[in-house]
């Protein structure tokens, strides 16, 4: 790297922004977080629960008449429509899968803090030995609770024929 060119890329303290940025924004209509990684969150209303199974590793929405299916008992998921906060600034909106022990988490944090609150989710561990944390930041300001109220709420129902839930549309209430 001469003349500075190329020096850019030793800024780790631009490249932490950018990266968590882009963590808080890809995975097209859904939160994904690693080990370790958090997201700056407002919950805009309540999951939608649904069956699902593993198989092969990955998961299935669980169908009954599905021979595949037979024996395994099937277990709780919830897709949660939610408002991430991407830039420092604006939110985009996201759907998060939860596990039902997450669930219990969001839930009990909704219970106490009220549905107009800036949540910071972490995640800790992967594959089945995951856990998050819904941790209080602070209520949400007037100018941020307009413009969180006026977000699409994206479609949290799964689809079986879908890769992504957005497919199917959702019947719903906004909680503002």
């Amino acid at each position: 790297m001469t003349n500075g060119f190329g020096e850019w890329m030793q800024d780790e303290e631009a490249w932490q922004e950018t990266d968590q940025l882009h963590s808080e924004t890809s995975g097209g209509d859904f939160l994904s977080l690693k080990d370790g990684q958090e997201a700056i969150l407002v919950v805009q209303g309540k999951p939608h629960g649904f069956r699902s199974v593993w198989i092969g590793g990955k998961s299935e929405i669980y169908n009954p008449n599905n021979p595949e299916h037979e024996g395994i008992r099937p277990s709780g998921r919830y897709n949660w429509p939610v408002a991430v906060k991407a830039d420092g600034r604006k939110y985009n909106p996201k759907v998060f899968e939860s596990s039902g022990q997450t669930y219990d988490v969001i839930k009990e944090a909704l219970s106490e803090y009220g549905p107009r609150t800036v949540f910071k989710l972490k995640r800790k561990g992967a594959g089945t030995d995951t856990s998050y944390m819904c941790l209080f930041q602070r209520k949400l300001e007037s100018g941020e609770l307009e413009h969180v109220a006026s977000l699409e709420k994206l479609p949290t129902e799964p689809h079986a024929n879908a890769s992504e839930p957005s497919d199917v549309p959702e019947a719903g209430e906004s909680p503002w």
